[in-house]
């Protein structure tokens, strides 16, 4: 057994020339011991192992930032259930193959908890419903929206394309490319259109509601205000509770994208070399003992 040992341990040593050899080609030291150890000390696949690893950081990297920023898109919070509420990318994919926008995708699988069927039959039936979330969700980034409209695109045409498309500005240009033709939207983008501008009539007559109701307050006699001022305390505590109680759920929710941002982070930094972690180990100790364990039977 301890023959078997020392077999082990001899092909983890690693030679000092292709160690060597390998750093003047530019590679850092641990990537090169662990190349090496993973290789037999062979340093063409040394290097292809190397390349091979780094190809896979890149991956996993690009993944958890595609992750995070669809996250961020439909305001989806997966820093409570873990992987039971993480969404599937491949079924976003999916979806994308069958020619739905990765935005409406995810936001459907977000809705049916990562069940493309329900996913499937949301778009279709719903799919109005799910674009109209999308428009309410996403902020236009300006700068790109005066970028569109000096392509002479119209404001509003270039906002519904930057929403649809989460400010991305290669996807809104050939979105709008595809979708405007001589001047005539698409019915899918008029649509969209349609939708965003009764958005923005709902917010402002909501918005001239509070601002009558704010005047009729004023209005009120100085008299009647006084005799209503216990119940207007009151209310002045409830409200300012609310408001607490507001800022606080703001505040955890803050925590929790922060949380989960630190999650990608390590996901694609950390838990990627994870499985390597052992090739990298000095080995120097289990040598000696392996050594004084061989002196003691007589095995020299």
């Amino acid at each position: 057994m301890f023959r078997v040992v020392e077999t082990e341990l001899l092909k983890l040593r690693i030679d000092d020339d292709c160690l060597s050899r390998l750093m003047e080609c530019g590679y850092g030291m641990k990537e090169c011991r662990i190349a090496l150890r993973a290789c037999s000390n062979d340093v063409e696949a040394a290097i292809e192992f190397i390349h091979s690893q780094r190809e896979t950081r890149r991956v996993n990297e690009r993944r958890s930032e595609r992750e995070r920023q669809l996250y961020r898109t439909i305001g989806h919070d997966a820093s409570e259930g873990g992987d039971t509420l993480r969404l599937k990318l491949e079924l976003v994919d999916q979806l994308m193959e069958m020619g739905y926008p990765e935005e409406l995708a995810a936001l459907a699988l977000k809705r049916s908890a990562n069940d493309i069927n329900d996913a499937l039959n949301d778009l279709e039936r719903n799919g109005e419903a799910l674009q109209a979330e999308l428009l309410r969700t996403v902020l236009v980034d300006e700068e790109l929206q005066a970028k569109l409209e000096a392509l002479g695109f119209g404001g509003q045409v270039a906002q519904v394309a930057l929403k649809l498309t989460a400010n991305d500005y290669d996807r809104a240009t050939n979105y709008l490319l595809t979708n405007v033709q001589n001047g005539r939207c698409s019915e899918g983008l008029q649509r969209a259109i349609d939708v965003l501008e009764r958005q923005g009539s709902s917010s402002s007559s909501s918005s001239s509601r509070k601002g009558s109701v704010s005047e009729g307050t004023d209005q009120q006699p100085a008299a009647a205000a006084s005799d209503q001022q216990p119940s207007t305390s009151k209310r002045t505590t409830s409200t300012s509770s609310d408001t607490s109680a507001d800022e606080a759920k703001r505040q955890e929710r803050k925590r929790k994208k922060e949380m989960l941002d630190l999650l990608f982070k390590s996901f694609s930094q950390d838990i990627r070399t994870t499985a390597d972690a052992h090739l990298d180990l000095p080995l120097d100790e289990e040598m000696n003992l392996l050594e004084q364990y061989k002196k003691l039977l007589g095995m020299e």
